[in-house]
């Protein structure tokens, strides 16, 4: 059979999403599953099978109104796509290399809420600073972020804030503890599959912290860096 991965967190964001930019009408979570299940059932045809990839589900909403100003019309509306994705990582769940930008990725507020502008910025900053990685001989895949106002600061004292295509999480152990931890900040997206992994590492008995993580962080020994999201886990 086919499942739907956590609609109702998905419908919670897409809800307070559209709530960040003053869309007061939230849908309700019955009629967002509609949506979904109807998408799905007539188009079940382009699901990839088991272990080729997933159906990728994407909710949008659109001020469709004629007016020209800074300010909600009154008028929204939701649309919801499906496209069939191959593995992310096509070589499967190896180690990856990655570059720091020296430019945030998205402003408070936007970076945490499931925007266009959220993603729009990473796309040239992302593509500049992996060629000129790569022409050195790196192999680089993704992009780390960090925190707005740390871009002056020293490497290791700035604050995390998420990769380019998926959320940061880092494991480690202190003092016979396993801590898994995440940021704790409104420049990176909550996702709901990191959120999903946080989940699992407190049913594991681990301590689940958010918080501010700093690139010092990545230096503990032992650490292990996890990058999360729907397409990337």
């Amino acid at each position: 059979g086919l499942y739907l991965f956590r609609p109702d967190k998905n419908c919670e964001r897409f809800n307070r999403t559209m709530a960040s930019v003053g869309i007061e009408h939230a849908m309700p979570y019955d009629v967002f599953l509609k949506a979904l299940r109807l998408l799905v059932k007539n188009n079940e045809d382009y699901v990839p099978p088991f272990g080729k990839g997933a159906a990728y589900l994407r909710a949008r909403f659109v001020d469709p109104a004629g007016i020209l100003g800074v300010k909600w019309s009154g008028v929204c509306l939701a649309s919801f796509s499906l496209t069939p994705v191959g593995n992310y990582y096509p070589n499967g769940l190896k180690p990856i290399h990655c570059g720091l930008s020296e430019q945030p990725r998205a402003l408070p507020i936007i970076g945490s809420n499931k925007l266009a502008g959220n993603y729009g910025p990473s796309i040239v900053m992302k593509s500049a600073v992996i060629n000129v990685l790569n022409e050195k001989g790196l192999d680089v895949q993704d992009l780390l972020f960090t925190r707005v106002e740390d871009q002056n600061k020293p490497v290791l004292e700035r604050r995390l804030t998420e990769f380019a295509s998926a959320n940061i999480s880092i494991i480690y152990e202190e003092n016979g503890t396993t801590i898994l931890a995440t940021p704790n900040t409104n420049e990176a997206l909550p996702g709901i599959t990191r959120n999903s992994l946080l989940d699992l590492g407190a049913s594991f008995g681990w301590r689940v912290d958010h918080t501010e993580l700093r690139m010092s962080d990545l230096l503990r020994p032992g650490v292990e860096v996890l990058a999360s999201g729907t397409a990337a886990v």
